[in-house]
Formats: C-alpha cells, sequence, structure tokens
C-alpha cells in the first residue's frame, strides 16, 4: 500500500534518518539519530556510503534495525546501497520528497 502524506518524525524515532540539509530544515529533522548527506549528485559516492555505514556502526544500528531516507533520488540511492552492504542488509523505508 503506498499512502502520501507530511513526513512526521514522530513516526520514527526508533529509525536512524538520512537526509540532507535542505530537507532536514524544511521538515526540521533533527537530532542524534539524524545523518546529513551533500544534496544532489554530490552524494553519490563511495566514500559518503562508507562514512554512512561507519555512522551505522557508531549507532550500534542491528541487523534488525531500520533506516528511513528522506530526500530525492541521489539520497534513497546513497542509502539504499549503503543498508545493502552493513550487515548484509538493514530494513529501509524511503520517503521521496521530488516526484513528477
Amino acid at each position: 500500500m503506498i499512502t502520501y502524506g507530511k513526513f512526521n518524525l514522530s513516526n520514527y524515532a526508533d529509525c536512524l534518518i538520512v537526509t540532507d540539509e535542505k530537507i532536514a530544515n524544511l521538515y526540521n529533522i533533527s537530532g542524534s539519530n539524524v545523518y546529513l548527506l551533500p544534496r544532489g549528485e554530490a552524494a553519490k559516492t563511495f566514500e559518503h556510503a562508507q562514512n554512512l555505514c561507519r555512522w551505522f556502526l557508531q549507532q550500534n544500528l542491528g541487523k534488525d534495525g531500520k533506516v528511513v531516507a528522506v530526500g530525492g533520488g541521489s539520497i534513497g540511492d546513497t542509502v539504499g546501497f549503503a543498508c545493502s552492504i552493513y550487515k548484509r542488509g538493514v530494513s529501509l523505508l524511503h520517503v521521496p520528497t521530488t516526484w513528477r
């Protein structure tokens, strides 16, 4: 089922959230469970995926943990890749902010 609505941060308090600065400011996303990637294609590097995996480790993300990617395609691509290789895969929820 696909539903649409405003992103409510309180629904994801037990998740790690990855987004970019513009989206974080727009939706007032902040906290120790939030990681900011650069906007656009600049986010899509192996170095950013590596740093994201290191952050997952620092946050003690377990195999049963959940990650929420809030943003456009570049955020989704980078977070999706990192989630797929971290501990051979962790749960990921995409919250797209761009659509046509």
